[in-house]
């Protein structure tokens, strides 16, 4: 039943896109990019590696698809995923009545009250009550940002949703400073940071053949284990970056255009002789991440 709900829930708003809502004073807040340790863009076999096979899914048309996961130990929760043509994670939605363990996103957690909810995000530009399967639930929506949030009839955070955010890049681009943020996260063993700073598809690279990549794991996971081959890659690229600091001298930020796509990135090269090539970044909700890590 909840898998109804929750899936039901998932393709309407996605066929349907967003409502035209009225505003409301809430704070900033950047946008939401992590849920249950999975980044979006990351591929769906990281999610199948940590989840297993989806229980059920369901075609969206134009290459898309929703797929809905059981999660570990917890009977009535769950994670519904849509992916986009090349499988990449496009939205995320977790919701249950008996999830434990942490959601990603802002500190708060499936169980919390409207008010610890307000407290963290504001007010709500509008609140939708609403009935599925006779259950009644409350669904609040936040202008110009890419989430919503689902209540049950007691008044308990029920449900998550975020999703990608494809908002148009904008100057400056980043640069020396950012390629060295990135260098100090690595070398922190810093997860909460490399989550913020990364593409979901990040890959390291060289001479065209993928060293490692977010496939395997979720990012936070992937993050947190100093053994794993992504970290190992990681570290040799904040290696080189730090021979460079603090002057960073022969390092070139660059705009870099995808021929067969049509896609603006942002390039941060590094001179010879460094092992690093360059650091690739894509914009994505929001903010530049880094996308690629080639070494020459």
């Amino acid at each position: 039943m909840r898998f109804m709900k929750t899936l039901c829930r998932l393709l309407a708003v996605f066929l349907l896109c967003a409502p035209s809502l009225t505003a409301a004073a809430n704070p900033q807040k950047s946008a939401a990019r992590e849920l249950y340790g999975f980044l979006l863009r990351q591929p769906r076999t990281a999610v199948e590696a940590a989840l297993g096979k989806e229980t059920s899914r369901e075609s969206l048309g134009k290459g898309s698809a929703a797929y809905y996961y059981d999660l570990p130990g917890m009977a009535d929760s769950a994670l519904a995923a849509i992916y986009d043509k090349e499988n990449r994670l496009i939205e995320i939605e977790l919701s249950g009545d008996d999830f434990h363990g942490v959601t990603g996103f802002f500190g708060l957690k499936l169980g919390d009250t409207r008010e610890k909810v307000t407290s963290v995000l504001g007010r709500p530009s509008s609140v939708q009550r609403e009935e599925s399967g006779g259950e009644e639930f409350e669904r609040w929506e936040y202008n110009d940002r890419n989430y919503n949030l689902e209540f049950s009839a007691d008044h308990q955070l029920d449900s998550i949703r975020i999703w990608d955010d494809d908002s148009e890049a904008e100057p400056p681009y980043p640069g020396a400073k950012t390629a060295l943020a990135f260098a100090e996260a690595v070398r922190a063993h810093d997860a909460g940071k490399l989550v913020e700073m990364a593409s979901g598809e990040l890959e390291c690279l060289r001479a065209g053949a993928t060293l490692s990549d977010l496939g395997a794991v979720p990012a936070r996971a992937a993050f947190s284990n100093p053994g794993s081959d992504l970290n190992a890659c990681l570290l040799r690229a904040a290696d080189a970056i730090e021979l460079l600091a603090p002057e960073m001298k022969g390092v070139e930020a660059q705009m870099r255009v995808w021929q067969e796509t049509g896609e603006t990135g942002a390039v941060v090269k590094f001179p010879e002789p460094s092992l690093l090539k360059e650091l690739v970044f894509a914009y994505e909700c929001g903010a530049w991440r880094v996308y690629e890590v080639v070494f020459r």
